[in-house]
C-alpha cells in the first residue's frame, strides 16, 4: 500500500478524516482542499535512529530548499559518492544498514532527511517535494555514482531523473508507482464525488506545483536511461511487488525475495550484497 497509509490512519484515529467525510456534503472543495493537506501531512518517529552499532556521519550539514532546513549527512570514503533516499515517515539515519553496507565496500555515502522528515524542518510532504529535495541535493553535492532510494525515497529519485536528465543510475528499493490511483482512493474513502476529486486534484497539483501525469514509472523511466537495479520484497504489505515492478522498464534488473518485506528489504544481507554488487559493477 502506498506510504501515505500510516499518516491516514493516525488522522483516522484522531477524527480528523471522519470531520472531512461530513463536510464533503457540505463543501466539497474545502474537504477536498482539507484531505490533501492531511494526507501530506507526515509524522517523525519518536523511536531512535539505530546508529550505536556502526560509525556517526562525518559531516552533519543544512541547506536550504524552498523556505526549509533540509538536513544532509555525509560520510566520507576512498570510492565514488553514493546518494541515499529514505521514505515517507523515515529518516536518512534509519537507513544505516544499507550506509555501512556501502562505507564498507569503500563508496562515500551523502544522505539527507526530507523535508517533514527527521531533523529537517516542516510537517508535510509530497513526490513533488521528495524530487525536488533530490535535485537539491544532487546540485550542492553530486556528481553521484547512483541514487539508492527505497519507497517514496525511490519514486523520489526516479521522478528527479526525470525532470532533470542526469544520467544517473538508480537502486531502487520497493518504489511506489501511483500518486493519483492513491489520492483518488482516498476520495472514494471520504464519498466524495467524480467532480470534487477533480477539484481536489487540482489542488494538490497547485499546492505541490506538480503534473501528475507526470509521476508514474511509465514516464519516469525510459529505455534510454542508465541501467538501475530493482529490489522486491515478495512479503512487501506496503507497496504491493506488482506497483514495483512497473519500473522495469529500460535497462532496469529487477531481483525479488521471497522472505522479505518493506522493511526488511533495507536491512537484509544479502538485499544489500546486491545494492553492493551493481554499484560495484558500475566503476568497472
Amino acid at each position: 500500500m502506498w506510504p501515505l497509509k500510516s499518516t491516514i490512519v493516525r488522522s483516522i484515529i484522531q477524527g480528523q478524516w471522519s470531520a472531512v467525510a461530513v463536510l464533503s456534503r457540505l463543501d466539497p472543495g474545502l474537504a477536498g482542499r482539507m484531505a490533501v493537506e492531511l494526507a501530506l501531512r507526515t509524522r517523525r518517529s519518536s523511536r531512535p535512529a539505530p546508529i550505536g552499532f556502526c560509525e556517526r556521519p562525518h559531516y552533519t550539514q543544512s541547506i536550504q530548499v524552498q523556505g526549509h532546513k533540509v538536513a544532509v549527512y555525509r560520510w566520507l570514503g576512498r570510492g565514488p559518492r553514493v546518494l541515499v533516499c529514505h521514505g515517507w515517515n523515515s529518516a536518512a539515519l534509519r537507513m544505516m544498514p544499507l550506509i555501512e553496507a556501502l562505507r564498507a565496500a569503500g563508496f562515500e555515502v551523502v544522505a539527507f532527511d526530507h523535508i517533514g522528515h527527521g531533523q529537517s524542518s516542516g510537517r508535510s510532504a509530497s513526490l513533488a517535494r521528495f524530487a525536488r529535495v533530490t535535485q537539491a541535493v544532487q546540485q550542492q553535492y553530486g556528481p553521484f555514482l547512483a541514487g539508492v532510494g527505497h519507497s517514496m525515497g525511490a519514486a523520489g529519485l526516479a521522478l528527479a531523473r526525470s525532470q532533470s536528465g542526469l544520467a544517473l543510475p538508480l537502486v531502487l528499493l520497493a518504489p511506489p508507482a501511483d500518486v493519483r490511483r492513491w489520492f483518488a482512493q482516498i476520495a472514494r474513502q471520504m464519498g466524495f464525488s467524480e467532480s470534487s476529486y477533480a477539484r481536489m486534484e487540482r489542488f494538490l497539483e497547485r499546492r505541490e506545483q506538480m503534473d501528475l501525469d507526470r509521476t508514474p514509472p511509465e514516464v519516469t523511466m525510459g529505455v534510454e536511461d542508465p541501467p538501475s537495479l530493482l529490489l522486491i520484497g515478495q512479503k512487501d504489505r506496503e507497496v504491493s511487488p506488482e506497483e514495483s515492478r512497473r519500473y522495469e522498464r529500460g535497462p532496469v534488473r529487477r531481483l525479488e525475495f521471497a522472505g522479505l518485506d518493506h522493511k526488511t528489504l533495507c536491512t537484509d544481507a544479502e538485499a544489500l550484497d546486491r545494492v553492493v554488487e551493481f554499484l560495484g559493477r558500475l566503476t568497472a
